[in-house]
């Protein structure tokens, strides 16, 4: 079977994705990564902030839960659960937005 290439979402761009933007979501019965993007290493920075732009002004149905925008490293053919979460390069995006 052929492996499927996911590309960056920033608008022009072709290049595979590197990291996969998304937040956790649950409705009570369900918890699962609510994909927000794919980026490549050149526009994860401004893949995260629109993401955490859009995360913002999402509306939430009663009992659904939305946690904050995450960075994970991408890998395709690997299922959410076992993405790593990049913790500290989210943390130096959200430093940098905050200047």
């Amino acid at each position: 079977m052929a492996e499927t290439i996911v590309r960056c979402t920033h608008p022009g761009c072709s290049a595979s994705a590197q990291y996969k933007i998304a937040a956790m979501w649950s409705d009570g019965r369900f918890r699962e990564l609510k994909t927000y993007g794919h980026s490549c290493v050149d526009h994860l920075g401004d893949n995260f902030h629109e993401a955490e732009e859009r995360w913002d002004i999402t509306t939430r149905v009663s009992g659904e839960i939305i946690e904050e925008v995450g960075i994970y490293r991408f890998k395709s053919g690997l299922r959410d659960a076992f993405l790593e979460r990049l913790w500290g390069l989210e943390e130096s995006y959200r430093a940098t937005s905050e200047r």
